[in-house]
């Protein structure tokens, strides 16, 4: 497996020449999510203007008052642009593998809607049931006992083994559009696929957190010049481990894909 920063350097070069079509087209992937969150940011800043409190107080009293309209429309355009994620993974696939990405690449996430949702409900059910089995026990025994410590413990193992699963699961939408393959066999593969492999990309997930942390001074901005980059970055480290993992069969292009080191 190739380093974070090598994959970050293909992922650097692939988006030459094409950095702003795909920032403009990551922009209409994320729209629905950019539109609720401006609308959230506005409205809670309103309210503190009209609070006249200082801005802790008002935090520690604030509730989002969104109206059940305006929320139910996000949620509904929300799932209507869910296979555009999905058409996203195969545009950066292409993308690192210079095969002309186009829009109509994420459009085509729409042949796969219903197989996508199935995809998204199948991976958090799995990961619920695999948090579940140490924060339940934990917490039963712990009120049992009487014991707080132990229902903490539970917890972190909970979230321990939740972002473990997380990871294990995470290259399922590349599975799906490249391999085209059902839901669970996306899933499966996936967790075969990233078996060895984890601790590769916590790294390569962990290499960005110094961009997210300058996001605030941007107003969030940042993030619709940085999605293109992190994107394209996860793609790279999917070409890399499929082509590390021949024991999967999985079909490939027929020409090396990673000539710059």
């Amino acid at each position: 497996m190739k380093k974070a920063r090598q994959l970050k350097r293909i992922a650097r070069s692939r988006l030459k020449g094409r950095y702003w079509q795909t920032v403009v087209i990551g922009l209409m992937v994320n729209a629905v999510g950019i539109i609720t969150s401006t609308y959230n940011v506005c409205s809670m800043y309103s309210a503190y203007l009209a609070s006249g409190e200082d801005f802790m107080t008002f935090l520690s009293n604030y509730r989002n008052t969104s109206s059940s309209a305006f929320s139910s429309l996000m949620f509904l355009l929300s799932v209507a642009t869910f296979p555009l994620f999905l058409g996203w993974a195969l545009y950066n696939v292409k993308l690192i593998r210079e095969e002309e990405p186009a829009f109509s690449d994420v459009i085509s996430g729409y042949s796969y809607f219903l197989e996508y949702l199935a995809l998204m409900f199948y991976r958090a059910v799995l990961v619920a049931l695999w948090g579940a089995v140490f924060l339940v026990p934990a917490v039963i025994f712990g009120t049992l006992m009487d014991a707080s410590s132990l229902v903490l413990l539970g917890f972190l193992g909970s979230v321990l083994i939740c972002l473990y699963k997380i990871a294990s699961y995470a290259m399922a939408d590349y599975l799906m559009v490249d391999q085209k393959c059902a839901p669970t066999e996306a899933v499966k593969l996936s967790k075969e696929l990233m078996r060895g492999k984890i601790w590769k990309f916590t790294v390569l997930s962990l290499s960005f957190i110094g961009y997210f942390l300058l996001l605030p001074f941007t107003l969030g901005i940042g993030i619709v010049f940085l999605f293109p980059y992190l994107s394209a970055a996860v793609a790279a480290f999917y070409e890399d481990a499929r082509q590390v993992s021949p024991g999967l069969h999985l079909e490939a292009p027929t020409e090396e894909v990673f000539h710059v080191e």
